[in-house]
């Protein structure tokens, strides 16, 4: 129950750099924590982040902060805002967080914008890296035109030649809400979803889009975007409309010479364009069946299991369909998408989310 005049409601991290010296080596760590109930009148409602402070947070909820609030139409990053950090997020819950403008549970920036002393990019890092995480019930309040990303927004991460990615990997973005771009929304960022489900989010505008949307507004190259083993489907905009209607945004993509696009093995029910998404023939254009499954504690949205016989009474699309064999190279290894708790996934990976194959070692 804090309130930050300007950013960091809950907590804040930042170092002072001014790219004239080595960047600080900072990792503050947050296990099992909860950051809740928190305001900032600008950016980071629960936690912000600043300048390669590069913190870890295992275990964590964050959850009912918001970012503005103040009838001003500041506010970013209800949940977290981090800018020129490597944050690693694992097995934590972003959730029903608020921002009036951009980011209602999560703002990201500038990955990879600042040089080294030597004017070298901060370049051959991973970037920023969320691990069997949900990020759910997020929004963003204001009605304008450029309020985006009910889940997520990412950037400005606009130096090509730091090769940074932002990874989401087994992430479940679900029941997002924005005026526009309601599960995620990212712009001139290099972004990875690996065994994620985008689904049930929405675009509470005309014409806007409910799934994700990416864009490449400064037109740099070296952008890259990679969807592999993933679902986006069942994200709508307006509540009337039909709920495979504009999916996704891929207009910019197919537009921009700057991006280099990789979509394999995944499933997505529409989108704007189709040539991006059709140019690989494994992935899929059509809907999975989900099923409500087991109520898992740490994550709550339980419903994105795949559906399959002889539990349910069809199989759904996406079962053993993904692009390589279970090992422990995949952040899936040990986990499952199928309903029967005993019944990991093994052979070869099933597309989209994984829940935990049981409660061992959750709070």
């Amino acid at each position: 129950y804090n309130t930050s005049h300007d950013a960091g409601g809950g907590v804040a991290f930042e170092n002072s750099y001014s790219g004239s010296e080595e960047p600080p080596t900072t990792r503050p760590m947050a296990e099992g924590c909860e950051v809740h109930d928190n305001t900032a009148y600008n950016q980071g409602g629960g936690v912000y982040v600043k300048v390669l402070v590069n913190p870890l947070f295992e275990q964590c909820r964050i959850r009912s902060n918001v970012a503005g609030g103040q009838g001003q139409s500041s506010g970013e990053g209800g949940g977290m805002y981090w800018d020129n950090s490597t944050v690693e997020l694992v097995t934590s819950v972003i959730s029903n967080n608020r921002a009036d403008t951009l980011g209602g549970g999560l703002l990201i920036e500038g990955e990879g914008d600042i040089p080294f002393a030597e004017g070298n990019a901060l370049g051959g890092t991973p970037g920023s890296r969320l691990t069997h995480c949900t990020i759910q019930l997020n929004e963003t309040t204001d009605s304008g035109f450029f309020v985006f990303g009910g889940g997520v927004h990412a950037r400005q991460g606009a130096d090509p030649s730091a090769q940074t990615v932002t990874q989401f990997e087994n992430c479940l973005i679900v029941n997002n809400k924005a005026n526009d771009r309601g599960g995620m929304s990212i712009v001139d960022t290099s972004v990875s979803l690996q065994n994620c489900t985008v689904s049930q989010n929405t675009a509470k505008g005309i014409g806007s889009y409910g799934g994700v949307s990416f864009a490449n507004n400064t037109g740099i190259t070296g952008i890259n975007l990679t969807i592999n083993d993933s679902i986006v489907t069942g994200n709508r905009y307006r509540v009337t409309a039909p709920t495979n209607a504009w999916e996704a945004d891929l207009v910019d993509l197919n537009n921009a010479a700057g991006f280099d696009i990789l979509l394999t093995y995944s499933i997505m029910n529409n989108a704007s364009t189709w040539q991006a998404f059709t140019s690989s023939g494994t992935n899929k254009h059509a809907r999975p069946y989900f099923t409500s499954g087991a109520s898992w504690t740490y994550f709550p949205a339980n419903g994105f299991y795949l559906s399959h016989q002889p539990h349910q009474a069809v199989t759904s699309i996406g079962y053993n369909n993904g692009s390589q064999p279970i090992s422990s190279l995949l952040a899936v290894d040990g986990m499952t998408c199928r309903t029967a708790l005993i019944n990991v996934d093994v052979g070869q990976v099933d597309i989209g989310f994984h829940y935990p194959s049981s409660l061992t070692g959750l709070p």
